[in-house]
């Protein structure tokens, strides 16, 4: 181990040091001294300490993080990854019907939208998780309409930010996507009494398939599939 290379120990930090936290890390949301200590160690074994013996760090372990083209050794920071392990349970906890996330449902935010939920320090461990990730996923979650069951107000479904963010809206209802449509279509008389003309216009053209599911669609991605490459 002495003689290893500078490469051989950035091939090892990223094969069994950085990959063997990786599993922990999707299931807990370890506090920023811990991923600072781990990191420490990945430092002291890319220049070379061991046994206690210490070497000089030539370049500290931050500038790691930056692609090689730019001076830097590519490799990732466990806060990135912990950041996109977390809006991965956010995507799965929005976009598909499990059990935990009909327990949560049930629990938290039963009257009230995921996204406006009030953090409670009594709420479980992945609530908290979920709560802190939410702000940064949701600008990357988009919902392609089917049955229209998706918040009117408040989910992504309109093209650029919810309808509630766009208008300025405080004092919006619960409604569903489908609760303004008849009979396969965009109930028009009852969506003007609450939005701006503009606004309106661009709802009616947007094209219904109440046959379907709602689709949520992760816009970092090319195919709309999340990914943590693209978290």
């Amino acid at each position: 181990m002495m003689n290893l290379s500078h490469g051989g120990r950035l091939a090892l930090i990223r094969s069994v040091l950085q990959a063997t936290p990786l599993h922990l890390l999707q299931v807990i949301h370890p506090p920023k001294s811990v991923l600072i200590t781990i990191e420490r160690i990945f430092n002291g074994f890319f220049w070379g300490s061991y046994n206690g013996r210490k070497h000089i760090y030539w370049s500290s372990w931050a500038k790691a993080y930056f692609p090689m083209a730019e001076g830097g050794l590519g490799v990732r920071s466990l806060a990135d990854y912990v950041q996109a392990f977390s809006m991965k349970l956010w995507w799965r906890f929005l976009g598909k019907s499990s059990l935990w996330s009909e327990y949560l449902h049930v629990c938290y935010y039963r009257n009230l939208h995921p996204t406006i939920v009030p953090y409670n320090r009594y709420h479980s461990s992945v609530w908290h998780r979920l709560c802190r990730i939410r702000d940064v996923a949701e600008p990357f979650i988009f919902w392609t309409l089917g049955e229209g069951s998706v918040s009117f107000w408040q989910d992504n479904w309109f093209g650029e930010k919810p309808l509630a963010q766009l208008l300025h809206r405080d004092n919006y209802t619960m409604e569903p996507v489908s609760y303004y449509r008849h009979e396969g279509n965009w109930n028009v008389p009852k969506i003007l009494r609450i939005i701006p003309m503009p606004f309106a216009q661009t709802i009616c053209q947007i094209p219904i398939a109440a046959s379907q599911g709602d689709k949520i669609v992760w816009t970092g991605s090319s195919t709309g599939d999340f990914s943590t490459k693209s978290a």
